[in-house]
């Protein structure tokens, strides 16, 4: 398991030092899940766990709610189907209409521009000096019809990459490099959500995986980097493209060895991702534990031993499981 930190220490070794400290951003970790009891899960939500006994598995996503009702600020679950964010609480399962879901960051931007909270995600090939710029993550629309800066009838969020000096996001789409003038750049907010990388082949997206695009069809993209021409290079990742499509001067090429970005999940956390209150006014943090076949994500705190959630109209606790911790 890696840390975002990792990710440069063990695969982008000489350029690690550009890994920026986060700052404050203007976008966010979470976001609104629409009109109370009616739930609209973001296209970008992170799917933390799942439900083994339906097929394919139910992606199960974390939430926060319950300050209205006087519950604090809870983390919990939301299941797909379900009216509200459901957390235990007083050894009950309690679910609420009005919360929010955990995603990504990111940070609108045009002409070439990177955010100093910029998230690193490879490194460009190397120029007449051997020296290697950090690239960073990026995502733009791309539309059906003719391409314009910005572009025409936009129909897809596709995934690329950005370095300042480059004048736009660089994204792989069919079969070519095209450079979007406005994008959006994946930052590190504070706290910076934990990011980690995993080696996958031919395709695989893991159930965790962070997906932060879709293309024209309303296929899912995934973050990834691929190693190519001396440079580890940003792309996007679907199972049916048998790999990492990444750009690289002026064409899409897909490379079936690559990394996958997610959540990074810890069995000895560090307790630095804060991400609610209790009613006493402890922090509560992100965890997930494995319960009677499936993967469900819920609370935590520094003083428990313990992951704590909601399941069948009561309050479940794991002693074995993870955190959301760099």
């Amino acid at each position: 398991m890696f840390t975002q930190g990792s990710i440069l220490r063990r695969y982008y070794k000489p350029f690690a030092g550009f890994m920026l400290a986060c700052n404050f951003a203007v976008a966010q970790n979470w976001v609104p899940s629409g009109p109370p009891g009616a739930p609209v899960i973001p296209f970008d939500a992170l799917a933390d766990g799942y439900v083994a006994s339906t097929s394919p598995k139910t992606p199960l996503y974390s939430c926060r709610g319950g300050e209205r009702e006087g519950y604090g600020l809870q983390v919990g679950k939301f299941t797909p189907g379900s009216a509200g964010c459901e957390f235990g609480y007083g050894g009950l399962e309690i679910s609420v209409p009005d919360f929010e879901f955990l995603v990504t960051s990111w940070q609108a931007e045009s002409g070439g521009v990177v955010p100093a909270n910029a998230v690193v995600g490879g490194a460009d090939s190397p120029d007449s000096t051997g020296f290697r710029p950090p690239l960073y993550i990026c995502r733009g629309k791309v539309g059906g019809g003719p391409l314009g800066r910005p572009p025409i009838t936009p129909s897809s969020l596709q995934l690329g990459k950005i370095r300042p000096g480059l004048g736009g996001c660089f994204v792989p789409y069919s079969g070519k490099e095209i450079s979007l003038f406005n994008y959006e750049v994946l930052v590190a907010e504070n706290p910076a959500m934990p990011l980690a990388v995993i080696p996958e082949i031919n395709g695989f997206v893991p159930q965790d995986a962070i997906r932060a695009g879709t293309d024209v069809d309303g296929t899912p993209l995934y973050i990834c980097s691929a190693i190519y021409a001396g440079g580890s290079h940003p792309g996007k990742l679907h199972s049916s493209f048998g790999g990492c499509n990444i750009s690289y001067a002026g064409v899409e090429h897909t490379i079936s060895s690559y990394l996958v970005f997610r959540p990074n999940w810890l069995g000895i956390p560090k307790f630095d991702f804060r991400a609610g209150t209790d009613t006493d006014g402890s922090p509560l943090h992100v965890c997930r534990a494995f319960f009677s076949g499936s993967l469900y994500p819920g609370k935590t705190r520094e003083t428990w031993k313990t992951c704590n959630f909601g399941l069948a109209g009561k309050e479940e606790a794991a002693t074995v499981y993870e955190i959301l911790s760099n």
